[in-house]
């Protein structure tokens, strides 16, 4: 794993999940 790839893939990662946890209330 490379860090430098990793660490701007994981904010994005964790944004996709509160998106998708938030759509999940909604319905």
């Amino acid at each position: 794993y490379d860090t430098p790839l990793k660490i701007p893939f994981y904010p994005n990662l964790l944004t996709l999940d509160i998106k998708g946890f938030n759509y999940v209330l909604l319905l």
